[in-house]
């Protein structure tokens, strides 16, 4: 019965989830699979790592709010970032642009101000992914 009045918005419940959050990060690794892989395996991609800020990707890039990319797949994201014909020319060339504060209202990722080393990080991210899928 003393519990009935504890919400999820709770200050505390909020402080527990987010304990939470970054204790399973700690677990399964940035992407969600290191610990699943065996031991010494590498994830899709090569060595290419996982920028904290490409989650804001993934949820966003699913076809609901963005057009559908393959952001949480970058075995498929890498042969698409060296194609198509956007804007700015192919899929990386928009990535980079749209990373960048020039992009204006269409910078991304969206609701978020990415510091220097943010943006960079994920500007490298996207550069490397596209040089490990280039066609030979």
């Amino acid at each position: 019965r003393s519990f009935r009045s504890v919400t999820a918005t709770d200050a505390y419940c909020s402080e527990l989830r987010r304990r939470s959050a970054r204790e399973l990060t700690a677990f399964y690794g940035v992407t969600g699979i290191e610990r699943l892989l065996p031991p010494g395996a590498a994830a899709a991609g090569g060595d290419v790592t996982h920028p904290r800020l490409l989650d804001s990707c993934i949820a966003c890039h699913t076809g609901e709010a963005g057009p559908a990319l393959p952001f949480a797949d970058s075995a498929a994201l890498g042969p698409r970032l060296t194609a198509g014909a956007y804007a700015r020319g192919r899929l990386l060339d928009e990535i980079l642009f749209r990373l960048t504060p020039p992009a204006g209202a269409a910078r991304m990722p969206r609701g978020i101000n990415p510091t220097p080393a943010e943006q960079r990080e994920l500007e490298d991210y996207f550069v490397r992914l596209a040089q490990t899928f280039r066609a030979p």
